[in-house]
């Protein structure tokens, strides 16, 4: 964080004309301390909005917010925060993806909530491999659901012990689809902003570290 960094040089407070001997901690809890600190936040919010890069802030920056809008009220305005001079969007979009409107259904589970599981799952990750994936699901030897925390009982079906929505979070996540170099050299990082968290999960895994 930006304003780590600044926090990391010298401070000259205005009651003193000594540099602060160490770096601040945001555990100190002092008023000349948070005075200092969103100081030192509003001279980074500045540094930042001249460069025309979005604004970074820490948990401590959220923190002294109030006393940074004090000191340099127009130092902080929401389209800096938001986007960046690449039009990069920050937030995603709320994009309903795909998502329509019918009949409630007259039932849950069933055949039906596996026929669907199952093409996720060959959709994903191929129906064999896949169908050994799950046969390691919430099981003592095998690995916790990925789709939520619900607990397993002490005696656990091998037939399966999961549900649809976990079958489909293991799908997605043990997927085929890869986001390779190729892939980033074919979307650029702006077109991606614009995408919704759907779009982007459905996208495959990373391979390489960025």
């Amino acid at each position: 964080m930006i304003t780590d960094c600044v926090r990391a040089f010298p401070i000259r407070l205005p009651s003193s004309n000594k540099p602060h001997p160490r770096p601040l901690s945001t555990g100190e809890g002092s008023a000349t301390g948070v005075v200092a600190e969103s100081f030192a936040i509003v001279l980074a919010q500045l540094v930042v909005i001249a460069l025309e890069r979005p604004v970074l802030t820490s948990p401590f920056a959220l923190r002294t917010l109030p006393f940074a809008l004090i000191l340099a009220p127009n130092s902080l305005r929401m389209s800096d925060t938001m986007t960046s001079a690449r039009s990069v969007q920050i937030i995603p979009p709320a994009k309903l993806t795909g998502l329509k409107l019918t009949p409630l259904p007259g039932k849950a589970a069933g055949m039906g909530a596996v026929t669907v599981s199952m093409q996720h799952i060959a959709h994903e990750i191929g129906l064999w491999k896949g169908l050994q994936v799950l046969a390691k699901l919430n099981q003592r030897d095998g690995f916790d659901c990925p789709g939520c925390a619900w607990p397993e009982p002490a005696h656990r079906s091998k037939l399966g012990e999961y549900c649809e929505n976990g079958a489909k979070a293991v799908a997605e996540e043990a997927t085929q689809f890869r986001c390779d170099p190729a892939f980033f050299a074919k979307h650029s990082v702006e077109e991606m902003s614009q995408w919704s968290d759907y779009e982007i999960g459905k996208s495959g895994r990373v391979t390489q570290p960025m």
